[in-house]
């Protein structure tokens, strides 16, 4: 079983998925007949042409985890698709599927370390995005830590030992953030400014990040 850094809630035994409403009548009524059949195959055509019109991507679901502000989401997200036992193969699959971009970082031996970096949030002119840290012996997952990317500015520079903790390393995987610190928090967001156009800057660089604004004096550092 793999301890995630924020349990996943269980979820409820009561939920059932809502009952279909569509409900056709028996009639002995000859045009009855003739309607019910035509009436389905209208709706299915509908929702043919519906679903052709809808935009394709990644689906919903696979890439929920990588889209939330909030750790305890991202970590029930995220187990859903992985699983309670992950393996590296499959958590490998999922972020691509998720398209979410993953870096190696240090590894010893059948030992090593993925971390993947979720996509950018924007809420109430606010910044953020979640990290993930997968630590594996081979091809089984040991460890995965949920945690917040450092979001720093020019203006506001993170402590040298939370930009260090911020960097994950195989000896110590854990989250920089220590929720009881109210400073810790300061750098889980950036504020951004009025007009919204800002300079996000990878470290270490993400080659494969959306490019998310036009070049400004704003910039926006993501430290994962």
């Amino acid at each position: 079983m793999i301890d995630f850094a924020e349990p996943p809630r269980v979820q409820s035994p009561w939920f059932e998925p809502q009952a279909s409403l569509l409900h056709i009548a028996a009639q002995p009524n000859r045009r009855r007949r003739w309607l019910a059949p035509a009436g389905i195959a209208g709706v299915l055509l509908t929702g043919v042409a519906l679903l052709a019109q809808l935009p394709s991507g990644r689906p919903r679901d696979a890439s929920r985890f990588a889209t939330t502000r909030s750790e305890r989401e991202a970590a029930r997200y995220l187990q859903q698709v992985v699983g309670p036992m992950p393996t590296l193969r499959g958590v490998r699959a999922a972020m691509a599927t998720a398209q979410v971009f993953c870096r190696e970082a240090q590894g010893r031996g059948r030992d090593s370390l993925l971390v993947c970096l979720g996509d950018a949030v924007r809420f109430a002119e606010a910044y953020t995005r979640m990290a993930f840290r997968f630590v594996s012996r081979g091809d089984s997952v040991v460890q995965v830590v949920v945690c917040p990317a450092l979001i720093a500015t020019n203006e506001t520079p993170p402590p040298a030992p939370l930009r260090a903790a911020a960097s994950p390393s195989l000896r110590d995987p854990s989250c920089w953030r220590n929720p009881d610190d109210r400073t810790h928090t300061d750098f889980t967001y950036a504020k951004l400014s009025e007009a919204g156009t800002f300079t996000t800057v990878p470290e270490p660089d993400a080659p494969r990040m959306r490019i998310e604004s036009a070049a400004t004096r704003d910039t926006v550092h993501v430290i994962w």
